[in-house]
This record gives structure tokens, sequence and C-alpha cells, in this order.
């Protein structure tokens, strides 16, 4: 999930996420310019990299806040090769 910074409105604004024990997220949450909130109950499963210009985790306690590398996005680089003079 990406948030597209607004830099015109001078301060970060407010991004809330919430979610429910039937809630899951993975992969990556970047919102660099953003104050962001995850808000959840029992159950609920973050399986994300949080980028934010604050991050903000609150819920029960069975909130399961899991990181595992080989979920995350992967940017694929062909090789080139060139030529110059």
């Amino acid at each position: 999930m990406y948030v597209a910074p607004d830099y015109a409105s001078g301060t970060p604004p407010n991004c809330t996420i919430n979610g429910g024990s039937t809630s899951g997220y993975q992969g990556m949450i970047y919102a660099p310019y953003c104050n962001l909130t995850i808000n959840g109950n029992s159950g609920l499963v973050v399986q994300s990299q949080l980028v934010g210009y604050t991050v903000d985790l609150s819920g029960a306690s069975g909130v399961i806040l899991n990181y595992d590398a080989n979920s995350s996005p992967v940017w694929n680089i062909p090789l080139q090769v060139g030529l110059t003079k």
C-alpha cells in the first residue's frame, strides 16, 4: 500500500487503518509523510513493513505483528548491457 505525500499541506496527515479479527495485511505499507495508525482487535494479523512519519499501533492484546523478510516487496532490476564511446 502506498500513500503519496502531499507536501503542500505543511503537516503530515493522519492515516488510519482499522482491522478486525478477520483482517490480515501482508506486504508493505509505505506512507513516509503520514502519521500512520493501525487499530485492531484480537486476531488482527499484520505481516508488513510499516513506514510512516510516525507509526502508532493500538488494539487488543491479541494483535499480532510479524515481520518476515521473505514476504517483503522485491524490485527486480534487469541486467543491462550498453556500449559507450
